[in-house]
């Protein structure tokens, strides 16, 4: 199950959504912790699958949450 794959793409969207024009930073840095369970892995975790999208909608919106945050400050706003 590859979700830090997931949560990256969700990342960069978020990002590029914000009117950045990168990615992110060489320091950015991704951790998904969640238990081992070996009776129900999943086959396919990508952004259209159950797993994969709810992964990704959670990336995307906290991302989103921290840049628009991030650009209101560089233009002397406060949220």
């Amino acid at each position: 199950m590859r979700l830090d794959l997931t949560a990256t793409e969700a990342k960069t969207q978020a990002v590029l959504d914000a009117g950045f024009t990168g990615t992110g930073t060489a320091t950015d840095a991704i951790c998904i912790a969640a238990p081992a369970d070996t009776t129900r892995e999943e086959e396919f975790t990508g952004p259209r699958s159950m797993w994969g999208a709810r992964i990704a909608r959670a990336v995307h919106a906290a991302v989103r949450a921290g840049a628009d945050g991030y650009a209101a400050s560089l233009n002397g706003r406060t949220q």
